[in-house]
């Protein structure tokens, strides 16, 4: 994945049956570790309910990356106890963090190179400010998904 618009951003999306409890493992690198801004969110099947929220950026006390590093991350989720486990190349960051809303039943996975966007309508972009800067690439890999009843 890559991006280079202030206002935009890329996004990939993984379905998978809904289920109570998610265990979700991937790889990721990232070439400019200084500028990245990852966005990941576990959602469910209906609506834009976003329970996990995770953001990888330099800027992040937990979940900041170097440049050029596998990370190898580890994430659990569970509708009944509504909260969710993090581990990072093995180790723990964050356990039993509660839900950022409730959700019943989880059904994707989404990977986005920036934040929601809160643009058009009432907050249009300030003119000449649309202009495509540097691009900061990722890298996903070996992306498991197992959902369990």
């Amino acid at each position: 994945m890559s991006n280079s618009d202030p206002y935009d951003y890329a996004q990939a999306t993984r379905i998978f049956p809904e289920s109570s409890r998610v265990m979700v493992d991937f790889e990721l690198s990232v070439d400019d570790a200084e500028r990245s801004h990852l966005e990941i969110d576990l959602l469910t099947k209906s609506g834009s309910r976003r329970p996990v929220r995770i953001m990888i950026s330099a800027t992040s006390p937990k979940f900041s990356v170097k440049s050029g590093d596998v990370v190898v991350f580890h994430l659990e989720a569970d509708t009944a106890r509504q909260t969710y486990s993090v581990s990072m190349n093995g180790k723990l960051i964050l356990q039993d963090e509660p839900f950022a809303e409730s959700a019943e039943r989880l059904h994707r996975i989404t990977f986005r190179t920036g934040s929601h966007r809160g643009i058009g309508g009432s907050h249009p972009v300030p003119p000449d400010t649309d202009r495509p800067c540097g691009a900061v690439e990722y890298r996903l890999g070996k992306l498991s998904v197992r959902t369990i009843e």
